[in-house]
């Protein structure tokens, strides 16, 4: 069934953005707290290099792999019969196109917010709409495999953040080529 892999994924997913709910930041809109507040402070750097590292790579391998797919999927499950081949090309391009601001989005948010939060939010939200997409067709599969999209490129910023934070200054250069093997080895 084409739906496992979906399946799998969000289970994955599911998953790490719980475990990663156990590090949230402190709430980013107190003011009491020390200017610079340790959003992993009850937890060592290794556990949250582990924790992190294994969210990004399933998030790569999951992001490539609905990419390539993206096109079957919308020539064979989203609209099995009425497109032709440049509709079918122009749908995921418009989807990549469009889902690109879930980065600006996540800037704003990542400010308010906090780093930790939006990255495990849009884990939960990945989630959510795998499973949805695996039961709805036509437009309504495009909508949401463009807020999956969105919800992948939230979780860009969220990472460089995470990592930029929590890394110790004298390896932070070496943990960012770390998350960018896993993305080409995904």
């Amino acid at each position: 069934d084409w739906r496992m892999p979906f399946w799998v994924y969000s289970i994955c997913f599911l998953t790490v953005g719980i475990a990663l709910l156990q590090f949230r930041e402190p709430d980013a809109t107190d003011h009491q707290k020390s200017p610079e507040p340790e959003p992993f402070a009850r937890a060592s750097t290794l556990t949250v290099f582990v924790s992190v590292s294994a969210a990004i790579f399933m998030i790569s391998i999951a992001y490539n792999a609905i990419s390539i797919y993206l096109p079957k999927f919308v020539s064979t499950a989203a609209f099995p019969t009425e497109l032709d081949v440049e509709t079918t090309g122009l749908i995921p391009t418009g989807i990549f196109l469009l889902a690109a601001t879930g980065q600006l989005v996540a800037g704003r948010l990542i400010d308010r917010f906090g780093s930790l939060i939006i990255f495990s939010s849009s884990l939960v939200l990945k989630v959510l709409m795998t499973l949805l997409i695996g039961h709805v067709a036509g437009w309504s599969a495009i909508f949401l495999l463009f807020l999956l999209f969105f919800f992948f490129d939230m979780g860009s910023p969220s990472e460089a953040v995470l990592i930029s934070k929590n890394a110790p200054k004298s390896r932070r250069n070496m943990i960012f080529g770390i998350r960018n093997a896993f993305s080409v080895l995904a």
